[in-house]
C-alpha cells in the first residue's frame, strides 16, 4: 500500500532564512562579508583581494602618480645645482690705433650654478594639492573597484552555493521520484492501479532529470567566474566544497546620508573637483612675477693646460643676485585655460550631485529588493505548507480509491517545484544583501588599494 508519511517524509527543506533572524556572526569592521559568518566566503575574497588582476593593476596605477617627477612634493623642489663646463677655442680679430689685431685664443669654464625659483604665488602648493587630489580620485576609484569586487566574488559564491543545493534537491527528488515509482509499480503489479499511473510517474521522475544537466552547467559556469574573480590559474578544482547557504543576517544599520559620503564613488567624484580647482588656482598664479635667485662660482682661464697646474685655483669668478620674470602679453592663452579649468570644475560639480542622486537611489533599490525579496520568500513558505497540505489529501485520496494519479502527480510537481523557488529565493535573498552591502559601503576600510600604507 502506499504510504502518506513515507511519501512526504523525503520533500523536507530547510527553512528559508528571514532578515529578521538572529545574526549568523556580527559584523566586522575588517569587512562586511564576515557578517555572513561563512569561512568559505571570507577565504575566497582575501584571495581575490590578494591576486585579482584588476586590483592589481590599480595599485600599480597610484603608485605612478605619487612617483611623478614633474610633482613638486618638497619645498627644496625648486632649487638646481648644476655643474658646468666647457672648452672653446676661437679667432678674433680687431682694430687697435692704426692697424689690425688679430689672435688665436681658448677658452676653459668650470662652474658650479645653484638657483632657487621662490614661489610667491603659492603654484606649487597648488599643484602639490592638485597631485594629491588626483591621487585621492585614483585611490577611491580603486577602492570602489575594490569594493565592487568583493561584492561580485560574495554573489558568485552564493549562487555557486545555491547552484549546488539545487543538484543536491534534485538528485534527493529523482531519488523520492524512483521510490514512489517503484510504490505504483507494486500497485499496478497488484492490478490496484492502471499502468497510466505508473507512466505518469514516470514521466515526472524524467523531467526532474532532465534539469541537471542545465543545473550542472550553471554550476560550471560559475565555477569559472569565480576563478576569474580570483585572479588565480587553475583554481576551480581549488575551490570550497561548501553545498549549504549560510543564514542571512540582521540587516545593517541604515544612515543614508553619512553612508552616502563614505561612499568610494562619491568621494572620488569630490576629489576630481577638488583636483581642478587647485589647478585652476596654479593656472591664476602664473600672472604674478617670478623670481629666481641664483648663486654661481667656478674657474676659468685662457690656458686650458693651467688646469693641470695649483696657479689656476687663483683664476676664479663667482656672482649671486635674483632675477624677475613677469609675462604679461601671451595672446589670451592663460585667461582660456582658466576658464577652461573652471568649466571642467563645474562639469564635474554636477558629476559628482549626480553621483550622489544614483548612490541614494542605489540604496532605496537594494533595501526595497531585500524587502521584497524576504516577502516572496515569506509568501514560498506559506504555499509550501498549503501544497504539502494538498499533496497528503491528494494521496490520501488516491489510496482510498476517491480520486485518480493525475491529482497526486500534479500535486508532486508542485511541492516540487516550490522546493526549486525556495531554495532559489535563499539565494536571491543572500544576492540581495550583499548588494546591499555594496551600495551601502558602510564599514568598508578603505587600505585595498594602498596596503594599509
Amino acid at each position: 500500500m502506499l504510504r502518506t508519511a513515507a511519501f512526504l517524509a523525503a520533500l523536507a527543506l530547510p527553512s528559508v532564512a528571514r532578515a529578521d533572524d538572529p545574526p549568523a556572526a556580527a559584523e566586522n569592521a575588517s569587512g562586511w562579508w564576515t557578517s555572513f559568518g561563512s569561512a568559505s566566503l571570507s577565504a575566497l575574497v582575501e584571495r581575490a583581494l590578494a591576486a585579482n588582476l584588476g586590483l592589481e593593476e590599480r595599485r600599480l596605477r597610484l603608485r605612478e602618480a605619487r612617483l611623478d617627477p614633474a610633482v613638486p612634493r618638497s619645498l627644496l623642489w625648486p632649487a638646481h645645482l648644476d655643474i658646468e663646463g666647457s672648452l672653446s677655442r676661437f679667432r678674433e680679430q680687431f682694430a687697435s690705433e692704426d692697424q689690425n689685431v688679430s689672435g688665436t685664443f681658448a677658452l676653459a669654464d668650470l662652474v658650479a650654478a645653484a638657483t632657487y625659483d621662490l614661489d610667491l604665488a603659492g603654484r606649487r602648493a597648488a599643484l602639490r594639492g592638485a597631485a594629491d587630489q588626483r591621487e585621492a580620485a585614483l585611490r577611491e576609484s580603486g577602492e570602489a573597484f575594490t569594493l565592487a569586487l568583493t561584492a561580485e566574488v560574495a554573489a558568485t559564491w552564493f549562487a555557486l552555493v545555491e547552484t549546488r543545493s539545487q543538484l543536491e534537491l534534485l538528485r534527493r527528488q529523482i531519488a523520492n521520484g524512483s521510490s514512489l515509482e517503484n510504490l505504483v509499480q507494486a500497485r499496478v503489479d497488484s492490478q490496484l492501479a492502471s499502468r497510466l499511473d505508473l507512466l505518469q510517474q514516470r514521466v515526472q521522475v524524467a523531467e526532474t532529470r532532465a534539469l541537471v544537466p542545465q543545473v550542472e552547467g550553471r554550476q560550471r559556469h560559475l565555477e569559472n567566474r569565480l576563478t576569474a574573480l580570483l585572479g588565480e590559474d587553475q583554481a576551480r578544482g581549488d575551490l570550497p566544497t561548501d553545498t549549504a547557504l549560510p543564514a542571512l543576517p540582521r540587516r545593517p544599520v541604515i544612515d543614508a546620508a553619512s553612508l552616502i559620503a563614505r561612499r568610494p564613488d562619491v568621494k572620488e567624484a569630490q576629489a576630481k573637483v577638488a583636483e581642478v580647482e587647485q589647478r585652476a588656482r596654479a593656472q591664476v598664479a602664473t600672472w604674478v612675477p617670478t623670481l629666481q635667485l641664483f648663486a654661481r662660482g667656478g674657474l676659468r682661464t685662457y690656458q686650458p693646460v693651467e688646469f693641470l697646474h695649483s696657479n689656476i685655483w687663483g683664476a676664479g669668478i663667482w656672482g649671486f643676485g635674483a632675477q624677475m620674470s613677469w609675462p604679461l602679453f601671451d595672446g589670451g592663452q592663460r585667461g582660456i585655460e582658466v576658464s577652461r579649468l573652471e568649466t571642467e570644475a563645474q562639469r564635474l560639480r554636477i558629476q559628482s550631485a549626480r553621483v550622489m542622486r544614483e548612490a541614494a537611489r542605489e540604496i532605496d533599490d537594494a533595501v526595497v529588493a531585500e524587502e521584497k525579496t524576504s516577502a516572496f520568500a515569506g509568501e514560498l513558505q506559506a504555499e509550501m505548507a498549503t501544497a504539502r497540505s494538498a499533496l497528503e489529501e491528494a494521496t490520501a485520496r488516491y489510496q482510498r480509491g476517491l480520486g485518480d494519479y493525475t491529482t497526486v502527480v500534479t500535486a508532486v510537481r508542485i511541492v516540487a517545484n516550490l522546493e526549486r523557488a525556495r531554495l532559489a529565493a535563499q539565494g536571491q535573498l543572500l544576492g540581495a544583501r550583499v548588494r546591499l552591502h555594496e551600495v551601502l559601503a558602510g564599514n568598508w576600510t578603505p587600505q585595498a588599494i594602498t596596503g594599509g600604507q
